[in-house]
C-alpha cells in the first residue's frame, strides 16, 4: 500500500533538490529514510539516527504543541465533511437563474 503526502510544489522541489545534492537519492527515498529511522523500519539508519529522529521529533512538537496540531486536524477533516450550507439567494432559486441565463448566472 502506498500513502500520498501533500507537499507544495516550492516544498517538494526544495525537498528533492536537498535530497539530491545531500545524499544523491530523490525525495521519496529521503522521506522513506526519515520515517524509517522515527519507526525502526527496514529503511533505518542505526540507532544514532533513531536517537536524532526522535530528538528532532520532541524538540519540534513538544507534547502540548502536538495535541493542538491533532486537535486542529481533526476539526479540518469534520468541517471537510459537512454538507454546504446553502444561503438563501435573494434574487429566487439558483437554477432558475442557471436556466434563464443559458447556462450563466450573472
Amino acid at each position: 500500500m502506498l500513502i500520498s503526502v501533500a507537499l507544495s510544489v516550492e516544498e517538494f522541489t526544495q525537498l528533492q533538490k536537498l535530497a539530491k545534492s545531500r545524499a544523491d537519492m530523490d525525495a521519496e527515498t529521503l522521506l522513506r529514510c526519515i520515517t524509517g529511522d522515527l519507526v525502526d523500519s527496514n529503511y533505518t539508519g542505526g540507532s544514532d539516527e533513531r536517537m536524532y529522529a526522535h530528538q528532532w521529533l520532541d524538540r519540534r512538537f513538544p507534547e502540548w504543541l502536538a495535541q493542538d496540531i491533532e486537535a486542529d486536524r481533526r476539526r479540518q477533516l469534520k468541517a471537510a465533511k459537512r454538507p454546504l450550507l446553502r444561503v438563501p439567494d435573494p434574487d429566487g432559486d439558483y437554477f432558475d437563474q442557471i436556466v434563464a441565463g443559458k447556462g450563466f448566472v450573472e
